[in-house]
C-alpha cells in the first residue's frame, strides 16, 4: 500500500512478525453544515464530525476528551468573548444517534452544553466527561458528532452579527 510497515524478528522464540501501518488510530472527517443565514433563537447544526476507529476488532475503544473550536466573524478575524456571546445563547455538542448524518435534535444525543463562551484568541474549547460512552468510537463503527450553536433573541441586531465555526484537528 506504500506505507511503511514494522517487521520484527525474535530470535528466543524463533518468531517472525509483521505489523501493518493502519495510518493511525482514528480518522476525523469534518463538513460544514452553517446555514447561509439564520434567524434570531435558532439552534444551528454548524459543524458535522465524524470519528473513525482505525483500530482492529477486539481494540478497546477512542474516547473524545475535547474539542477545540474557533469562532471567527471571517477567515483570520476571530471573535471576541463578548462578541461571541452576543451572537451565542448556548454551544451544543451532540451524537448522532441514529447514525443518519442529519442533526434531528430531538433525537439525536444531547453530550455537552457550553454557555457561557469563554475564547481564548478566538477558540473556544469543549471538555467532555472522562468515561463517557458518549463520545466513545469502537473499530468499525464510525461516531458522528454535530457542533450546534443557540442563537441569541437578538443576534440579528449584533456588531458582528455572523460568526463561522472551525474545528481544531491540531487541539486547541
Amino acid at each position: 500500500d506504500g506505507d511503511p510497515d514494522v517487521l520484527s524478528a525474535t530470535a528466543i522464540t524463533n518468531t517472525l512478525a509483521w505489523h501493518e501501518n493502519q495510518g493511525g488510530q482514528a480518522s476525523l472527517a469534518v463538513v460544514s453544515q452553517a446555514p447561509p443565514t439564520a434567524n434570531n433563537s435558532d439552534v444551528v447544526s454548524m459543524l458535522r464530525a465524524t470519528v473513525t476507529h482505525l483500530g482492529r476488532p477486539g481494540d478497546g475503544p477512542l474516547e473524545l476528551a475535547s474539542l477545540g473550536l474557533r469562532f471567527e466573524e471571517s477567515p483570520g478575524d476571530p471573535l471576541t468573548s463578548a462578541e461571541a456571546n452576543a451572537l451565542v445563547e448556548s454551544l451544543r455538542v451532540y451524537r448522532d444517534a441514529n447514525g443518519n448524518g442529519v442533526f434531528e435534535p430531538a433525537v439525536d444525543t444531547l453530550i455537552s452544553t457550553t454557555p457561557p463562551l469563554a475564547l481564548s484568541g478566538g477558540v473556544q474549547t469543549v471538555l467532555f466527561a472522562d468515561g463517557d460512552p458518549n463520545v466513545a468510537a469502537t473499530p468499525g463503527f464510525p461516531a458522528t458528532f454535530f457542533v450546534v450553536v443557540e442563537l441569541t433573541a437578538n443576534a440579528s441586531g449584533q456588531i458582528p452579527n455572523q460568526l463561522m465555526a472551525t474545528l481544531l484537528q491540531a487541539g486547541p
